[in-house]
């Protein structure tokens, strides 16, 4: 019996460990098909709801959500974008700009009282009552001025619709060079909760996280550690029922502010460091 001993090049492609599947075909020539990998698909993008419990969301980059006066130059109304829920302005259009906030669409209310938008939407404002046990607010935005001096800038108001008590506000101080602030008034009148952060207000775009947790509040600017702790927010009867932007937001509102706002959002949970990390993340689309 005859064997057929192997060609020199099979031996040398066994010995440079060419497979059956990798080899060309050396009769014909022909390569191998080629298998190309395929990359894991994509994460889908990240969506404020999808850390749950988000109760208000207002987005100038979403002109759907909003209604622009004839001229352009203020809105009408603007959805909250959880409910469909619409906040109008009772008294003036809310100054709108194009391209205010780093090229992007803003509301820029100009520290006049009837800038505000407001409603009485009760799933937005009940967890702000009496001492809100588990509530974090977000916000992209600028403010006009370091320190405003003069008056409180507030950006978000919880409040009794026929007074000045009952309110829980969110906004920049008009003392120690202008901080962050929260502040708190009992149904008695009382200012019972005042925290002004150590982080100052920039006037180019921030993201400003605050939260409320049965008995404390702290904040967080552009993704950092919490400012040092202030007054514990404990204030008792709070009777509320509307939530404004941009104004304290009561029947005779004072405290107007003046800022550039992009996007609110409003979770009636306490966000941890890590969903915290997420909002910052997806507010680099105002950057």
């Amino acid at each position: 019996m005859t064997l057929a001993l192997p060609s020199p090049l099979l031996w040398a492609m066994r010995r440079a460990g060419m497979s059956q599947s990798n080899r060309r075909d050396w009769r014909t020539g022909a390569a191998p098909p080629v298998v190309i990998a395929q990359a894991p698909p994509a994460p889908p993008p990240f969506s404020p709801p999808d850390l749950g419990n988000l109760l208000g969301w207002f987005d100038l980059q979403d002109p759907a959500s909003y209604t622009l006066n004839g001229g352009g130059t203020g809105i009408t109304e603007i959805l909250n974008k959880v409910s469909a829920q619409a906040f109008d302005t009772p008294v003036n259009d809310t100054p709108y700009e194009a391209a205010g906030l780093n090229g992007h669409p803003c509301l820029h209310p100009s520290g006049v009282v009837g800038d505000r938008v407001q409603a009485a939407e009760a799933a937005l404002y009940t967890p702000f009552a009496n001492t809100p046990a588990a509530i974090t607010v977000c916000m992209y935005l600028s403010f006009d001025v370091a320190d405003p001096a003069s008056t409180l800038n507030y950006v978000l108001s919880v409040c009794n619709s026929a007074s000045n008590n009952g309110s829980h506000s969110f906004g920049q101080s008009n003392t120690g060079a202008g901080q962050f602030i929260y502040r708190t008034v009992n149904d008695a009148g009382t200012a019972v909760a005042t925290q002004s952060a150590a982080s100052t207000p920039s006037t180019s775009g921030q993201v400003s996280i605050w939260t409320l947790s049965a008995g404390s509040v702290s904040h967080f600017l552009n993704g950092g550690a919490a400012d040092p702790a202030g007054a514990a927010n404990s204030p008792g009867a709070t009777t509320v029922s509307r939530i404004s932007l941009f104004c304290k937001g009561d029947s005779t509102p004072d405290s107007p502010d003046a800022c550039r706002a992009g996007e609110i959002l409003v979770y009636d949970r306490v966000l941890d460091a890590t969903d915290q990390a997420k909002v910052v993340t997806y507010f680099q689309r105002w950057n």
